[in-house]
């Protein structure tokens, strides 16, 4: 089970295995296309069996940590960074350049490292925590944030993750606010510099869910199209006006595609279970009825929607309907 390798990791956790290249490349892989299609449990399923083998390396591990996450609770969360904190604190070892040693490995972890954080600071602005989602690891997981902030310091390798964990830590700030948690000035005074003074204030949510919407309601392909429009954002702002039309050709492609029910499942699952429910009797309403009363209620529908819904309303008689037709074709059966 996720928790048993978890558990796993906290103690065994290390930066590489025994395993071979070929084979961690093939497991990197399969493990890849279930990333990039939202698969998250099946990348828990997966990483569960060869994790606890030791048959892993550094992408691997990030993968399931970021699926974990999305997938689990505050408690976990905090095992989770627990994990992050230990794979920091043996690659940023004075005694071990791996930058030298194994440039390779180096590669994988800064980037690894950087993914994660600046896919879970995405993920944390469009579904932010609160203080009834968090209310008893809040403080645990802010803490575990500072100890990650002074494990990298100010390297450069680490420059997307550090400004990414300052994002990350400005979301679960307020909450240790709201729940009056005794968290010490010294881990309460993040950085006092402008930019994150302005973060704590402010926290920087450039594309949050639609107004109305509850976050639950944003399924994993609203959040890919809404990280293709930051991407965008973010080349038309430096001038990259060629690889933007890139990004503008894929998201066109998206919209004249654009199936609400599978980018906003949760929105319309009522709708789709009423659907289910009454198909036949709503098909036999629509392709029957009296056109003036319909008509009538149709203008009162766009004009008054709740004065519509409260309203006491008999279907009018529809002659020659093909339920009318049918019992008269039977009645001449059995005269």
């Amino acid at each position: 089970m996720s928790n048993q390798t978890l558990e796993y990791l906290k103690d065994n956790i290390q930066l590489e295995t025994c395993a071979s290249k070929i084979i961690l490349d093939e497991y990197f892989q399969s493990i890849s296309s279930s990333w990039v299609n939202g698969n998250f449990l099946d990348i828990i399923s997966h990483c569960d069996e060869i994790l606890l083998n030791d048959t892993y390396d550094v992408r691997i591990v990030f993968y399931y940590l970021y699926s974990l996450w999305v997938e689990s609770d505050s408690e976990t969360h905090v095992d989770i960074l627990s994990v992050i904190q230990k794979l920091l604190e043996e690659f940023t070892n004075e005694e071990t350049d791996y930058l030298e040693s194994d440039p390779v490995l180096a590669k994988y972890t800064c980037e690894s490292i950087s993914v994660f954080f600046k896919k879970l600071a995405k993920r944390l602005e469009r579904f932010t925590p609160s203080v009834e989602n968090f209310p008893l690891h809040a403080a645990s997981i802010y803490e575990q944030l500072i100890n990650l902030q002074e494990l990298i310091g100010e390297d450069d390798r680490f420059s997307s993750a550090i400004q990414a964990l300052e994002s990350i830590v400005s979301i679960y700030f307020p909450l240790l606010d709201n729940k009056n948690e005794d968290i010490s000035s010294e881990k309460n005074d993040i950085k006092n510099d402008s930019e994150s003074e302005e973060n704590l204030a402010n926290p920087v949510i450039d594309y949050a869910a639609p107004t109305g919407f509850a976050n639950s309601e944003c399924s994993y392909y609203l959040s890919e199209l809404i990280d293709k429009i930051d991407v965008l954002k973010d080349l038309t702002k430096k001038g990259e006006d060629y690889k933007a039309a890139i990004v503008v050709e894929d998201i066109r492609i998206t919209l004249a595609n654009f199936d609400p029910l599978i980018y906003l499942p949760n929105l319309f699952k009522s709708y789709t279970a009423i659907i289910a429910e009454k198909a036949a009797v709503f098909s036999q309403y629509i392709s029957e009825h009296d056109d003036n009363q319909w008509q009538a209620l149709q203008q009162c529908y766009m004009v008054d929607r709740n004065g519509f819904r409260d309203m006491m309303v008999t279907p009018a008689a529809v002659k020659n309907s093909t339920m009318d037709s049918y019992s008269s074709e039977m009645r001449e059966v059995f005269q």
